[in-house]
């Protein structure tokens, strides 16, 4: 059936037997005039070409070629059907100079071409061929060719127009090149981005169970006192029974394998008591949490199911200013969400994670994200993970122009350590530092003898920290490490983020007017090189201690659901200025449950209350002042 359209209401322009005259007119002038331009010159093209000289094209994969016996010979020969490898032995054996070029023309016939308006079974083929010196492959010959073509059709056209008052279409001579990247990069389709990796997003639900605020005998919520405790009066035994209260929340996640390992925000799953995973296709699962990082609000979560649709992590790194990004998640319980926008910038720092720590070089971005979007997916037009959408920088809690995304160059690094460990192996360069701004020149400039932005200032070194060996001193500016140029605080927190204690750097300072590397060993927070087991780990800086998972064995002889139990402490922490000693069990802090060491990790906030016991079955609270 013909697949022809003629258009409704079409009129021609002309009658049918102007029609015939203006095609053959055109034709001869357009040949004409090409030819004279390219320097081109007709030859006849064989009608057929016998089988075994492969000259034949099988264009389309399709085509079938049309092969006969000819009559007294016994040769085997075919129907010509393609012309390009003959035209290219043709310009050898006719003896073709450089700068000159042959054009034919033929009809033929192609039983398998679908008819539409562009094609018939009858083809009337004209192409040409030319021999080009191999200084003239380049795009600059290639593109005045173009518009010596350009101009032989313009040309046509007028003439055509003279002869034929009725045509009035005037093609312009004017020819504008853009390559197909840079068209995709201008004009980028984001439907295959957008339809694969939205089936990777989910919807999170948790449930948070928080303590109503309580009184006790002695006021002050039975924190702890000196005088009680001088007494020898146990604190905290006077309570009153605390009434657990539940609250909902939630955001998004990225499954990030077809195993069921999903990414998010620890904002997200921090202290739920009950996670809730619907996928794309409306399935619900009951998450467990594998491990948090507040220093970089990432969190690992999984769900038992196989055969996840997923979505394939990018580079960050490659990332480009003006480059399209799709924001893919639940903003107000709206699932699968998808918003477009550009990268606006890069390594931006914030200073919004509650971490001493924090690693902040997010990604900005002014594809719309809204409250429910955190922990879903930033893809490029590829459909690859490049962030996981974070926050928003609004006055108003929604959506105002720019929202910002962790790399994927550290979210890889992140979800790799929670797989295998358990907790985030954080490399330490040891030093304290300022970025070399205009504000760091104005105030400081003057003293250090720095007038020029880049780099970073090293403040101090910690004596027992990896720089400090590796004979970094304080006022050396650090202005690389690898291969990455320094120019801020956030590029270095990044590449430092994406490496683990134990693994060498080559950082480049300036000191002075020289220019050194030195060959830096990274440590992690203990000041070794060790990796930080799960089972003891170094808790919230603020602690000052180590702790570890109490035994089921305890737990039931204490008749307590969890805990995490002091180990050791050190420095002038919080475990110390309270005077808490080891051995005790922390079941809460500022009243939010701590049944493990992942619970423990999950707090960021200042802490003001301490809730636990001691193995001898004393309750004992402790309240916070000052810390």
């Amino acid at each position: 059936m013909s697949k022809i359209i003629i258009p409704e209401n079409y009129t021609p322009a002309l009658n049918l037997y102007d029609t015939q005259r203006a095609i053959g007119t055109v034709k001869r002038l357009f040949a004409d005039t090409l030819c004279a331009t390219l320097n081109l010159y007709r030859v006849s093209a064989p009608l057929f070409v016998e089988a075994s000289t492969g000259l034949n094209d099988d264009l389309n994969g399709v085509e079938r070629k049309v092969t006969f016996d000819t009559k007294d010979s016994g040769i085997e020969v075919q129907v010509v059907q393609s012309l390009a490898k003959w035209k290219r032995k043709a310009l050898k054996d006719y003896g073709f100079r450089v700068g000159k070029g042959l054009y034919c023309d033929m009809n033929a016939i192609r039983r398998d071409e679908d008819m539409d308006n562009l094609h018939s079974i009858y083809v009337d083929q004209w192409d040409w061929e030319k021999h080009i010196s191999p200084k003239d492959r380049n795009v600059l010959y290639l593109k005045e060719t173009v518009r010596d073509i350009v101009g032989a059709i313009c040309d046509t056209s007028a003439a055509l127009r003279n002869a034929f008052p009725a045509l009035t279409f005037k093609p312009d001579r004017d020819v504008y090149f853009i390559t197909t990247q840079e068209l995709e990069d201008r004009y980028p389709d984001l439907t295959y981005a957008a339809e694969n990796a939205v089936k990777g997003v989910v919807n999170i639900e948790v449930t948070k169970e928080v303590k109503s605020s309580r009184n006790s005998r002695f006021g002050g919520g039975g924190g702890f006192d000196p005088f009680f405790e001088f007494f020898g009066i146990p604190q905290g035994s006077f309570e009153q029974p605390q009434q657990p209260q539940q609250q909902r929340g939630g955001g998004s996640g990225v499954i990030i394998s077809p195993d069921g390992y999903i990414v998010t925000n620890n904002h997200v799953v921090e202290d739920a008591s009950e996670v809730k995973v619907t996928l794309n296709d409306n399935r619900t699962f009951t998450a467990k949490v594998i491990g948090t990082d507040p220093t970089t609000d990432v969190a690992l979560v999984k769900i038992d199911a196989t055969d996840l649709p997923n979505i394939p992590f990018g580079e960050s790194d490659a990332l480009r200013l003006g480059e399209w990004v799709l924001a893919i998640g639940s903003p107000y319980g709206l699932q699968s969400t998808v918003t477009a926008g550009i990268i606006s910038a890069k390594a931006r720092n914030l200073d919004i994670i509650p971490s001493q720590f924090r690693i902040e070089s997010f990604i900005q971005t002014d594809a719309a994200v809204n409250p429910g979007n955190s922990g879903g997916a930033l893809v490029n037009t590829r459909g690859e993970l490049v962030g996981i959408n974070t926050v928003i920088k609004s006055p108003t809690g929604s959506f105002a122009g720019y929202s910002f995304a962790v790399p994927t160059s550290i979210v890889k690094k992140v979800v790799v350590d929670l797989k295998e460990y358990g907790v985030v192996q954080r490399a330490m360069l040891g030093v304290t530092f300022q970025e070399i701004n205009d504000a760091f020149i104005e105030q400081r400039g003057k003293e250090t003898g720095i007038n020029e932005k880049g780099g970073v200032y090293v403040v101090e070194v910690d004596p027992e920290g990896a720089a400090h060996a590796a004979g970094i001193r304080k006022g050396d500016v650090i202005i690389g490490i690898q291969e990455l140029s320094i120019d801020n605080s956030s590029k270095l927190l990044e590449e430092i983020a994406k490496h683990r204690p134990n693994d060498k750097v080559t950082v480049k300072i300036k000191r002075g007017s020289d220019v050194k590397q030195m060959e830096v060993v990274l440590r992690n927070k203990s000041g070794n090189t060790g990796i930080v087991k799960s089972d003891v780990v170094a808790a919230i800086d603020a602690l000052g201690g180590q702790f570890a998972d109490i035994s089921d064995r305890a737990r039931k002889e204490l008749k307590i659901n969890g805990g995490v139990q002091v180990v050791a402490i050190s420095g002038d922490g919080v475990l110390a200025q309270a005077r808490i000693r080891t051995g005790y069990i922390i079941t809460a802090i500022n009243d939010r449950p701590v049944r493990s060491i992942t619970d423990l990790n999950r707090i960021t906030s200042k802490i003001e209350s301490i809730d636990g016991i001691y193995p001898d079955g004393r309750a004992v609270s402790y309240s916070i002042v000052g810390k």
